[in-house]
């Protein structure tokens, strides 16, 4: 009886991939992280951005709210938005369990390089968003779209009915604005347009030099609410 178990997680694994013997694999929350790289994002707010979530994800803060969850891990994955025809994918799907894991996603976030610059559309970011959460390998109850930027939409179609789509689908999206001289009405935006779902809230970072500290209390509670 064993070797047919065997036999047949091996036979499971050719025909399908190793994805597929993970696809069962229970995680507390899956949560995509879209991140704005449209034309108003210079370079050294990109890279504020890019390393706030890299040094979020390996805070003691975030791990510990991790590892109160019921299976002690996330699932994660990272991609940078302009508008609808460009999209940069830098973070597969993949499981965040501890410091080990946390630092090999934080690596893949740090090191890549910028790969677009474009105009803002946040209703295709959600929509990007909800494709990688039909290509979740793994199960939970608990979705949520995690979008940041520092400017409304001025491109793409209606944010109101990709944020219903997202609803439909029991995706929570979550906001964390960038507060800017340019942009000083920027957080009401965030409020009515584009956050929602049970549990919805945003965090404002006071422009980008705050970028670091708000992503990483946006990630803890995002975590921490599972417990």
């Amino acid at each position: 009886m064993i070797r047919r178990v065997a036999l047949a997680l091996v036979l499971l694994t050719v025909v399908f991939g190793p994805g597929a013997l993970r696809a069962a694999e229970r995680v507390d929350l899956a949560l995509v992280l879209a991140v704005d790289s449209s034309g108003s994002v210079n370079q050294r707010r990109f890279e504020q951005q890019r390393d706030g979530y890299a040094q979020a994800l390996v805070s003691q803060q975030v791990l510990s709210a991790i590892k109160s969850g019921d299976n002690k891990r996330i699932a994660v994955t990272y991609f940078e938005w302009s508008d609808g025809r460009r999209m940069a994918h830098i973070l597969p799907w993949m499981i965040v369990d501890g410091e080990t894991s946390a630092r090999k996603a934080a690596d893949t976030i740090r090191n890549h390089r910028r790969q677009l610059v474009g105009d803002t559309c946040i209703a295709c970011a959600i929509d990007e968003g909800m494709k990688l959460f039909a290509e979740l390998p793994y199960e939970t109850d608990r979705k949520v779209l995690d979008i940041s930027g520092d400017g409304e939409s001025n491109v793409g179609g209606s944010l109101e009915a990709a944020r219903e789509r997202a609803l439909v689908a029991d995706v929570t999206i979550n906001g964390l604005p960038i507060e800017t001289y340019y942009e000083p009405g920027l957080v009401r935006y965030y409020e009515q347009n584009v956050i929602g779902g049970p549990g919805a809230f945003l965090i404002v970072a006071k422009g980008f030099d705050d970028f670091a500290r708000a992503i990483a209390a946006k990630l803890v509670r995002e975590i921490a609410e599972l417990r």
